[in-house]
């Protein structure tokens, strides 16, 4: 798992943390706006050593670093250049027209990687330079994916403004430069590591840093291309992005509630529906209910092979068995099948969820040909159970009386026959 020091970095820029120990580029390190020449031209002065490619300037001070480094480097980012800026359509970074990107090398680097941005005259956004670790070239497929994850971060400080950032801000740059550097190199599968961070604490809150839970809600940008708005629509988060904090740059594209959509996101997670599904890690299961620390967190809840239904007290649930899922909210009936049943509760709010569940008998549906005894009127029809673009639909409780809200908590029946990978 990638272990990049941006959220760190963004703390120390706004005073909230002391500053990194970096090395520092050549001096002039400042470059100039200037029409585009045939070759890309490199920012200030060398440091000693170093090794260019028509985009990236790689350099370093460490004479025991070995040349196949930097050819190790500037392929990765080569190939990650081509991907995300010629055919997903990011376009070039900061100075990228005019001047070669900046690469350092730093043994001594406290982490695997670190994208900064220094702003200058011509480009206050901040001209960027990329740290890499090179010790981690031994592992080459993780080496590759690191400098593309950090590539991911250049492209982000372009089109975001990291400076007005809150403590929310820094999760979901982590979230999308993984699902970046798998787009790069989708054989290589690097990614999957990261699904641990989220595996491991998925209590806690949608943008914790706590033991790297950053970089799992890569899985979250797994879903939301799969199943919601592409790969196309992830980067509009990104691209047309309005300054909103996360959720609601989330929200403008899916055109759905953050609450929904992580309703949805844990049911294709856990329904093994998502890309590299073998491969990923998955929380250990619970056999009775905890506290959910923090928003949009959830407890995974094994209900074996339980019949009935299913009530919960709080929180939004979503039922898994046998590769579907069902978002629902206060009590559902549990479908037939073969495998034994998940429940995932979710925490909607902002502060600490406590909530209970309990495995009730099943409740019958009412017929429809049925009369009322008490007014003669027919039962009213039965709940729509299409699924929605993204695989699931939340029903609108508001408009359904109570007593028929209790009959049918179920809301969608999501299935993988709607998946699909958008572009």
């Amino acid at each position: 798992m990638h272990t990049c020091l941006l959220p760190v970095w963004f703390a120390a820029a706004q005073g909230l943390a002391p500053p990194l120990s970096l090395i520092t580029p050549g001096a002039s390190v400042g470059a100039i706006a200037m029409p585009p020449t045939p070759e890309k031209l490199v920012s200030g002065e060398r440091l000693e050593f170093w090794m260019d490619s028509p985009n990236f300037s790689v350099q370093w001070n460490d004479e025991d670093i070995a040349d196949h480094v930097a050819v190790a480097a500037i392929d990765a980012l080569e190939a990650s250049w081509q991907v995300m800026v010629d055919e997903e359509g990011w376009g070039a970074p900061t100075s990228g027209d005019t001047h070669k990107i900046l690469v350092i090398l730093d043994p001594e680097l406290e982490a695997t990687g670190l994208t900064t941005a220094y702003p200058t005259d011509f480009y206050p956004a901040g001209l960027p330079v990329i740290y890499l670790n090179p010790e981690y070239a031994t592992n080459p497929p993780f080496f590759s994916a690191l400098a593309a994850h950090e590539f991911g971060h250049v492209l982000q400080f372009r089109v975001r403004d990291w400076y007005g950032g809150g403590p929310d801000e820094a999760w979901y740059w982590e979230a999308s430069s993984e699902w970046m550097a798998e787009g790069v190199f989708p054989d290589l599968n690097q990614y999957v590591w990261s699904t641990d961070a989220y595996a491991s604490q998925p209590w806690e809150g949608y943008d914790s840093l706590e033991g790297y839970h950053q970089y799992g809600m890569v899985l979250l940008n797994s879903y939301l291309s799969g199943f919601e708005i592409g790969n196309a629509g992830l980067w509009e988060i990104w691209l047309g992005n309005t300054a909103q904090p996360w959720l609601g740059e989330i929200g403008r594209v899916t055109g759905t509630a953050a609450s929904e959509t992580w309703a949805n996101f844990v049911g294709a997670y856990m329904a093994m529906q998502l890309d590299d599904a073998e491969l990923l890690m998955y929380p250990a299961l619970q056999g009775e209910a905890v506290s959910i620390a923090g928003e949009l967190g959830s407890a995974y809840l094994d209900l074996g092979d339980a019949v009935g239904s299913v009530s919960i007290s709080a929180g939004i649930g979503t039922l898994v068995r046998d590769g579907d899922w069902w978002v629902f909210s206060d009590v559902i009936n549990i479908p037939e099948g073969e495998g034994d049943v998940v429940l995932v509760l979710t925490n909607p709010g902002d502060t600490a969820l406590e909530f209970g569940f309990e495995i009730g008998e099943f409740i019958p549906e009412p017929s429809e040909e049925a009369e009322d005894e008490s007014t003669g009127f027919e039962s009213p029809p039965a709940l729509a159970t299409e699924p929605s673009k993204a695989g699931c639909n939340a029903v609108p409780f508001e408009r359904t009386p109570w007593w028929w809200a209790v009959f049918f908590g179920l809301t969608a029946r999501c299935s993988s026959r709607s998946r699909s990978r958008q572009q």
